[in-house]
């Protein structure tokens, strides 16, 4: 039995224009016979109440996503504990959600994964009730978020320029973290939860994190000097952070973060302010999404296939 599906665009995620690829999909619809509507997205909340009406209705049986995290969170939110599958054509400035999928950058080799129609059950968070589905985190990475929010350019330049300049002033801030195994207290750099492997970018803070474990990944970096950050940035990005002494891992099902004041922090990269206690749970196998396979993570091969990736969709979009 065919598929029915609903497809909701961000039409200014990443840095490049939705519009042909909304109209893409839509004709490949037509060519294949297949029911399918396209929603774009005019402002925040749009494609979760877009998805949430789809679902309500039971008129679909799967939504593809065009956009980056911050609208996959968004419609993932709407789909959780549902039987309504979520396919992504990643077209963001980080995708870490996708990337951790093993999806092609390539928007006609993502869209093939969706309609080869393998799927998997994959776990999400929850911080004090709010969903996430690849990274939360506070500490520096939350700063950055907040201050990256409110530039008007996008991408990687853009974002390299925000972390400079907020590295100049950024003072680490004292955390309480308790888990069902341990309690600790850190002047943290950055304090980050995942459920997958990477922000996005290939920057990869929890490399062996897994959607399926049932288990979050928390990785606390520890402050030090200018070169310390060098050194994190460098491992950051080819998969070596636990052979960094200023980096801690650990897992867990559930974990309470306190700080003595209200705490910038950031959910899939959206910037948003917690109060004093935050509240973590994870959510095992609850959201059906259409993946090639969760790939094993390997040291600089991986991050280095995920750079190819990326260049070969960004000659595929010129050509």
């Amino acid at each position: 039995m065919k598929r029915r599906f609903l497809t909701i665009a961000n039409p200014i995620s990443g840095t490049a224009s939705k519009n042909r690829l909304g109209d893409f999909v839509v004709r490949c619809f037509n060519e294949l016979k297949m029911k399918n509507e396209l929603l774009f997205t005019g402002g925040g909340g749009d494609a979760r109440r877009f998805a949430e009406e789809a679902v309500a209705s039971g008129s679909v049986d799967a939504i593809l996503v065009i956009g980056g995290d911050g609208t996959v969170n968004e419609v993932a939110s709407a789909l959780c504990g549902s039987d309504v599958r979520m396919g992504i054509i990643p077209s963001g400035s980080g995708n870490g959600l996708a990337r951790h999928l093993g999806l092609p950058l390539d928007p006609v080799e993502a869209f093939k994964v969706t309609l080869n129609g393998h799927s998997i059950a994959c776990d999400y968070a929850t911080a004090n009730g709010k969903p996430f589905f690849c990274t939360f985190g506070v500490g520096f990475d939350a700063r950055v978020s907040h201050a990256f929010s409110k530039c008007k350019r996008r991408g990687k330049f853009a974002y390299l320029r925000v972390i400079i300049h907020e590295s100049k002033s950024y003072k680490p801030q004292k955390y309480r973290v308790s888990t069902p195994d341990c309690n600790f207290s850190r002047e943290a750099l950055i304090l980050a939860v995942c459920n997958s492997s990477q922000y996005g970018n290939n920057a990869y803070i929890a490399p062996h994190a897994s959607l399926t474990d049932g288990l979050l990944d928390i990785t606390v970096v520890n402050t030090g000097n200018p070169l310390d950050l060098a050194r994190n940035s460098i491992e950051l990005f080819t998969g070596f952070i636990k052979n960094n002494r200023r980096f801690e891992t650990l897992r867990a099902t559930t974990l309470t973060i306190e700080s003595e004041k209200q705490m910038e922090g950031h959910l899939d990269g959206e910037p948003v302010m917690f109060p004093q206690k935050i509240e973590i749970e994870c959510h095992p196998k609850s959201l059906n999404v259409y993946c090639a396979g969760e790939p094993e993570f390997k040291p600089i091969l991986t991050p280095i296939t995920g750079t190819l990736q990326e260049i070969q969709a960004a000659l595929s979009k010129q050509f």
